[in-house]
């Protein structure tokens, strides 16, 4: 880990929730988090991105049949649409034809986990947005799919990849963390289980109770990810945690701990170089008091 000094910065940006994605962010690499949601750059869509979005759209449609008509025909019209839709202005920005070709294995792998008409979706169940307090930490987020299982309540999470050990703390943190909230956010029943559906190649679903030692864990980690923040945000200082992940972060051309003479983070000259990359792009500045909810989940 390398300590980087920022310039530019504003305290407003910290004044609201955090949502799963942010938290995850943050731990990977609070520089990191510090590029996309104080300084406000965005990577371009990547082709997991995109393939996520569509395989989403296609399933929230499709639970959005009463059961008996949630069916292979009225998945693959939804796909056309949403295939149409969230793939247009992105020629030659990302390899359409991968993107197609990874969202189509992702429905084909959906149907072969189970029967999309034996699922009992609960009240308000899909892309159902969620919020409340763990460790007195605000939390915001929208969940795939909140479903009846044999315990209780069930929340389901999509992935259109193949179970990775390097994310697999974060998938289920983000899921915990949802589950911290459920019983200011859900009246419907008691959430008991939590759901990854991994839709690679090999698709995969896996479970896992929702315990009191789970969900105080991710609470804790919640907290202790808020305290730094501000202690960051208050020094103009944060963390980069150089490995893998590095190779794929648009925000290393500028990353000090990755290059020696890159430029102060939030200086012109930091600025003006990612200005100039072909892979970020700058956000218009967030409200103050709005969540920090991103598309990173889809991925």
């Amino acid at each position: 880990m390398t300590w980087v000094k920022t310039e530019g910065s504003s305290p407003r940006h910290f004044k609201r929730a955090w949502s799963p994605s942010s938290v995850n962010l943050f731990l990977q690499c609070s520089l990191k988090y510090w590029f996309e949601k104080v300084a406000r750059w965005q990577s371009q869509p990547s082709e997991a991105l995109v393939s996520g979005n569509i395989v989403h759209g296609v399933l929230e449609d499709l639970f959005l049949k009463p059961a008996g008509e949630r069916t292979r025909d009225v998945a693959r019209e939804s796909y056309m649409l949403h295939q149409e839709r969230k793939m247009q202005g992105l020629e030659g920005v990302i390899d359409l034809r991968a993107v197609r070709e990874r969202s189509g294995q992702a429905i084909d792998s959906y149907f072969a986990l189970e029967n999309p008409d034996d699922v009992t979706i609960a009240t308000d169940g899909i892309e159902r947005s969620i919020s409340g307090r763990a460790a007195d930490v605000p939390l915001e987020g929208r969940i795939d799919r909140l479903e009846q299982s044999e315990t209780g309540l069930r929340i389901v999470d999509y992935k259109t990849g193949t179970p990775k050990p390097a994310y697999m703390e974060s998938n289920w943190r983000q899921q915990m963390l949802y589950a911290a909230v459920s019983d200011q956010a859900i009246d419907e029943g008691e959430v008991t289980e939590v759901a990854l559906f991994y839709l690679g190649d090999e698709p995969r679903l896996l479970v896992r109770p929702v315990t009191k030692f789970a969900t105080a864990n991710v609470s804790d980690a919640l907290h202790q990810v808020n305290e730094a923040r501000e202690r960051y945000q208050a020094e103009s200082q944060w963390e980069a945690n150089t490995g893998p992940l590095c190779r794929s972060c648009a925000f290393q051309i500028v990353c000090p701990a990755k290059r020696k003479r890159a430029p102060t983070p939030g200086s012109s000259e930091s600025e003006a170089k990612l200005a100039q990359s072909p892979n970020v792009y700058k956000c218009e500045s967030r409200a103050s008091g709005a969540p920090d909810v991103t598309s990173e989940d889809k991925e």
